[in-house]
């Protein structure tokens, strides 16, 4: 059961503004927020949304955000925070230049959703069609949507992410408590790579 169903895509005036000036005119994300968002209907996946009593994020939007994350090889912190940082995300979507985005949690949240629906064919198959009439995929033969080998890689993603992070908080823990002991234990490059978050590494 649906939440609510946004109406048609409109682009905020200052992000059509800024994107126009500052992405080229055969940037993927610039065509994708010109003419490919035109052609959605949202409710076509209103059945897509999240049960009553959670935020009504729109569930083109959070596939959009998905696939740019597998393009990009990003995990979910790091997805989260391109929405809320990068412009061509921004206006690819199309969102307001401050638009904070949402938890990366919600990420994880709608691909269960799309698989215990069964929908991550419905989804893709019906953009990638788009995408190729815009001539944004090269024809080499039988083309492939994929689906489940783009949520799989960007699950991996997040798993490597939870890795990663536990690791570092492990690294910082130990230089905290001993910081003769761990001078000794551990290299010195670990320090310096495992001081900042894994949302801000590539």
């Amino acid at each position: 059961m649906c939440l609510k169903v946004q109406p048609a895509w409109q682009m905020p005036d200052e992000t059509w503004r800024i994107g126009q000036r500052l992405l080229e005119a055969k940037n993927t994300y610039r065509l994708i927020g010109d003419e490919l968002l035109a052609k959605l209907n949202e409710k076509d996946f209103a059945d897509l949304y999240p049960s009553a009593g959670q935020p009504g994020l729109a569930p083109v939007i959070l596939a959009f955000v998905t696939v740019f994350q597998f393009i990009e090889k990003l995990p979910d912190c790091q997805a989260a925070e391109s929405l809320r940082r990068r412009l061509h995300w921004k206006y690819a979507l199309p969102l307001a230049l401050d638009d904070a985005g949402f938890n990366f949690s919600v990420l994880s949240e709608f691909r269960d959703r799309l698989i215990a629906g069964k929908a991550e064919g419905r989804v893709f198959e019906t953009w990638v069609a788009q995408i190729r009439e815009l001539g944004l995929i090269k024809e080499h033969g039988k083309q492939r949507t994929d689906s489940l080998a783009l949520l799989s890689k960007v699950r991996w993603l997040g798993r490597l992410e939870v890795a990663v992070e536990t690791l570092r908080l492990a690294v910082v823990s130990l230089v905290k408590v001993d910081r003769a002991w761990s001078a000794e234990i551990l290299p010195p490059s670990w320090e310096d790579k495992y001081a900042e978050r894994f949302v801000m590494q590539r």
